[in-house]
């Protein structure tokens, strides 16, 4: 492991031939984004020194990073109420990279402890006690998305996480909120990441889930997600979801479309400050793009796109509609997509943190004499 005398642009600088794809872009981040991508240094500095040798309590000291990174991004010092979500996303990235190049780890210790780093820095709990009582029962849980794109421009911010940071330390008419956010990588998604993170979830039966993500230039919401990949993207790994240039399923059971069960008529009749739309528009191969009017004229048709397209926001809209239907389990439940940005812009992410409330508020009151 380099020496702990090395300042952290050097020890990154060192270690960048072991790095992979992601964490690659970390010396770039550093130089370019000084502001947001050294943001935690000393949180992280501390961190490099503490697991710089193997001990029975690595577990907890990484458990402990973790969750003390996420609640600084939250706490936002500098004030403002509306979060820019990439220190957070460069930090973790960071973390990632010490343990990954830590040689006094053996590869099975490594994976556990990016495991650990990965679950405690991604996801809230409501509560006093988080560690006490993890449960998420009436919680209206929002989920959000890493930074992506990031060859094409490095200061690239996430909208939706933005907006779920921003919202992460209150409640919304009365109900706690749990925040969780997703990485950009094909990978978490086929080893199961979105089913073991949303089964404990969903079995605690929150009072509504809106799975966010950027994407256009209103508000969508997604009402028919498919069962394909099919975007021509590469996620921050590099990888491809297709195959060959050709769609191929995220899943190999499971219908080609679902459907969500948000009160769309409401949450599109709500105040808004930003345009809001229930987004039909699917494509298949027997009759291209066009407009779906329900989940029974979607019957027989092979999916290329669903309503959110066909990259990991239209992939978590289906495995979490398909989970909830495996359960049994019945609450609103459904894909929003947030305007595009490029960096972050406090004023524009504001009113989307404020028109998500709104929306928000919405589904709970044209859902409220329904079951949870």
């Amino acid at each position: 492991m380099p020496d702990l005398r090395y300042s952290l642009d050097q020890y990154f600088c060192s270690i960048a031939s072991v790095l992979g794809t992601e964490e690659s872009r970390i010396s770039k981040a550093r130089s370019e984004l000084p502001k947001i991508a050294t943001k935690y240094d000393s949180l992280l500095d501390q961190f490099r020194e503490s697991i710089q040798r193997p001990s029975p309590s690595l577990q907890n000291l990484v458990y402990k990073f973790a969750r003390d990174l996420l609640a600084n991004a939250i706490a936002n010092d500098e004030g403002n109420p509306i979060i820019d979500d990439r220190p957070l996303y460069w930090a973790r990235l960071m973390a990632r990279a010490i343990l990954g190049s830590n040689r006094d780890l053996k590869p099975a210790q490594q994976s556990t402890l990016i495991h650990t780093l990965e679950d405690q820095s991604r996801q809230t709990f409501p509560g006093s006690d988080e560690n006490a009582s993890k449960t998420d029962r009436n919680a209206v849980v929002l989920t959000s998305f890493d930074p992506f794109h990031l060859d094409r421009r490095i200061a690239q911010s996430n909208s939706s996480s933005a907006i779920t940071l921003s919202l992460a330390k209150g409640r919304i008419s009365g109900h706690p909120l749990k925040i969780m956010v997703f990485p950009v990588r094909f990978n978490d998604f086929d080893e199961g990441m979105v089913e073991a993170m949303f089964e404990p979830v969903f079995k605690a039966k929150p009072r509504l889930v809106l799975t966010i993500s950027m994407g256009r230039k209103d508000i969508d919401l997604e009402r028919f997600p498919s069962k394909n990949r099919s975007a021509p993207n590469p996620d921050n790994d590099g990888a491809f979801g297709t195959v060959d240039g050709e769609r191929s399923p995220c899943l190999k059971e499971g219908p080609e479309f679902v459907e969500f069960s948000l009160p769309a008529q409401d949450m599109t009749e709500a105040a808004q400050e930003l345009q809001v739309n229930d987004n039909r528009t699917v494509e298949t191969v027997e009759q291209g793009r066009f407009d779906a009017t329900s989940l029974a004229q979607l019957d027989g048709q092979t999916a290329i796109e669903g309503s959110g397209g066909g990259f990991l926001s239209n992939e978590i809209s289906y495995r979490t509609l398909l989970l909830q239907k495996e359960l049994g389990l019945s609450f609103p439940l459904g894909h929003v997509h947030v305007p595009r940005v490029t960096e972050h812009d406090p004023e524009v992410a504001g009113r989307m943190v404020r028109q998500t409330r709104l929306l928000i508020e919405a589904a709970l009151k044209a859902t409220a004499a329904k079951p949870t």
